[in-house]
């Protein structure tokens, strides 16, 4: 899901379902789902003055390949590959690992 930076909820999701996990193609399909949608960004204007949903954030997951990369690309669509993930970037992750522990050594 996409959401601008006044917080609104522009509902870009995808229900795709794979047995084997989400692949490249599947990514590219999806990038294309937005793209029409997005605002115009103007390069050389600030931020500030950007429309709100001009841009693409998302993490390293092993499916965003290239190919999705040079698809934003190609239709001039900004965009910021987060970095990998790390738990001292989501810090309720380790409480949750955790609380998984704890509730197996309970059952």
């Amino acid at each position: 899901m996409e959401m601008s930076v006044d917080g609104h909820d522009y509902g870009f999701h995808s229900g795709i379902v794979r047995d084997k996990g989400l692949k490249a193609a599947d990514w590219r399909l999806f990038l294309q789902l937005p793209i029409p949608k997005l605002g115009f960004y103007v390069l050389g204007h600030p931020w500030r003055l950007q429309a709100s949903n001009c841009a693409v954030m998302f993490e390293n997951a092993p499916f965003r390949t290239v190919g999705g990369d040079t698809l934003l690309a190609n239709h001039g669509v900004p965009f910021l590959r987060l970095p990998a993930y790390s738990p001292d970037f989501r810090p309720i992750a380790t409480v949750f690992k955790d609380l998984k522990v704890i509730i197996r050594n309970f059952l």
